[in-house]
């Protein structure tokens, strides 16, 4: 009986380096791609419902819950979400604040 096993051969290891190095590449791009938790875009945002005291401006609603966001962006967003502009604000008014 032929106990002898056959084995693999490298005959040039310039090509085997650089298979490897290429195979790695495409395991660690591959890899990225799926476990990539979220993409930025899609994250879902969550509101707060404020009620407008008399006084109130939307700056000073804005102010308290921009954290570090461009104050003016943050108005034109809230803005766009009640469907209103920014100086028809009335006390009793609920606005949806997004959560930054």
């Amino acid at each position: 009986m032929n106990t002898k096993q056959k084995g693999f051969r490298i005959y040039s290891w310039a090509r085997f380096i650089i298979f490897l190095t290429i195979l790695i590449l495409i395991a660690f791009m591959a890899g990225g791609l799926v476990f990539k938790t979220t993409v930025s875009g899609m994250e879902e945002i969550q509101y707060d419902s404020v009620v407008v005291m008399h006084g109130d401006t939307l700056w000073d609603i804005a102010d308290q819950y921009c954290n570090g966001m461009d104050i003016r962006n943050y108005i034109h967003e809230v803005c766009k979400i009640n469907n209103i502009s920014a100086g028809n604000i009335y006390p009793g008014q609920v606005l949806e604040i997004p959560i930054r």
